[in-house]
């Protein structure tokens, strides 16, 4: 088996209620029974790490929860379809890259067979989350099933070689989200194209609220000074995240605040073989260091560790060099924790109004304006609270819920040709 069925507790929406506006609660029941008995199956390239698995974990159960029939599946693949994935992934984000015609071939062979597995399922919507399986409409026989591309890079300028065979493939897709309007390569053609904004699940043992006595306690625990400033960057690592530039701005603020800690968390994964290249990277200065601290999900650092230290830190770092999804910028905001980010557009789409004092252009800049939250608490209070207010308004997993139905009611052209799985109106009690 190529793909395997991933697990989910049970979520409904009303458990926001206290979170959102009553009136995006009714949205939701309304498309929901609009959607009912909609057979769905979102594909990734795994079942942990990362942004797209922490939002499928909350999307999959409530789009259940409103009725609709949902499967997630990911990817059980080798180091073959996960590196060659990864290049498409890097030459989509702009970097020049080459996949060979063996390559090709092996990465078509990959997707005509997981897509044999898919078939007898009969969905009416199949969602690619990932780019070691964009090709699995390739090989599909002509259906009912609507496949869509969910891009989650920043693919405004893809390498033109790379561009050309993925445009070949994308050519059988319905239609495409992306996180910005920005981000659509110029040629792209499907029926359907649109944006939606990231968002967090305020309810995951990421993001829901701990005691901040208990998360302090738990730094302490691994040997940070609770007393003593925190600036934190939490993501997956690899060329797109800057690890030098991340460095070398924590070396200019610790100039002017030499107390100053890095703590760094990642998640390493067997479909990313470019994390474990740049966490190579960013040890060795640690080893230089000891206020450099580096923690993984191999030494057992999941969803509540990384909570604790965004409520303890006082400040983030995000220096990505491309952002699509932005998920880390999220998640310290909504803990009222200031983010110094790039300029990356997914970036730059989180810190808005008063957050656009954070976007920095260099490593430098970025290094500054460290040390000038780091000293002046007032300001950094005030920009965490803003950041606060700004994530509950707009970048709640509710409001990504319902934008993203409402593409599968576009996609599906509901007002003109029902599913043939949808239950109609007087079917829903």
């Amino acid at each position: 088996m190529l793909l395997q069925e991933v697990g989910t507790s049970d979520k409904a929406v009303e458990g926001y209620k206290d979170l959102v506006d009553d009136g995006i609660l009714e949205a939701l029941h309304k498309t929901g029974r609009n959607l009912r008995g909609i057979r769905v199956c979102h594909v990734s390239s795994s079942p942990y790490g990362g942004g797209i698995a922490e939002m499928l974990y909350a999307i999959v159960p409530l789009e259940r929860n409103l009725g609709l029939d949902v499967s997630w599946m990911a990817l059980r693949g080798d180091e073959r379809i996960y590196r060659t994935g990864k290049l498409i992934h890097n030459g989509l984000q702009g970097a020049a890259v080459e996949i060979g015609e063996a390559e090709q071939r092996a990465y078509r062979d990959w997707n005509r067979l997981a897509v044999l597995e898919l078939l007898p399922r009969k969905y009416d919507i199949v969602i690619i989350h990932t780019s070691n399986l964009l090709g699995l409409p390739c090989d599909c026989p002509d259906s009912n099933t609507r496949w869509i591309w969910r891009c989650h890079g920043e693919t405004s300028h893809p390498d033109p070689s790379v561009w050309v065979f993925i445009k070949a493939i994308t050519e059988r897709y319905h239609g495409a989200v992306f996180t910005s309007r920005d981000f659509v390569p110029e040629d792209l053609k499907l029926p359907r194209v649109t944006s939606i904004l990231p968002a967090i699940d305020p309810l995951s043992p990421k993001n829901r609220d701990l005691p901040i006595k208990q998360c302090r306690e738990f730094a302490e625990s691994f040997g940070i000074g609770q007393n003593l400033p925190i600036v934190l960057h939490t993501s997956r690592l690899d060329q797109w995240q800057d690890p030098d530039g991340m460095i070398r701005s924590y070396y200019i603020a610790k100039d002017s605040v030499p107390d100053l800690q890095l703590v760094v968390i990642t998640s390493l994964s067997l479909d990313d073989p470019d994390t474990f290249a740049t966490l190579r990277i960013v040890d060795e200065e640690a080893s230089k260091d000891e206020d450099i601290h580096v923690f993984t999900n191999m030494d057992g650092f999941g969803d509540l560790e990384v909570n604790a230290f965004q409520r303890v830190c006082r400040v983030g770092l995000h220096r990505s060099l491309r952002e699509g999804f932005g998920m880390p910028v999220t998640e310290a905001l909504w803990k009222g924790k200031p983010v110094i980010g790039s300029r990356a557009s997914g970036i730059k789409a989180l810190l808005t109004g008063k957050l656009e004092y954070c976007l920095t252009d260099t490593a430098e800049e970025a290094g500054t304006k460290l040390a000038m939250l780091l000293t002046d608490d007032s300001r950094a209070g005030e920009l965490g609270e803003f950041g606060r207010k700004s994530v509950q308004s707009g970048f709640l997993i509710t409001r990504l819920l319902g934008e993203e139905l409402a593409f599968f009611e576009s996609v599906l052209e509901l007002s003109k040709t029902p599913s043939p799985n949808q239950a109609t109106t007087k079917d829903v009690k």
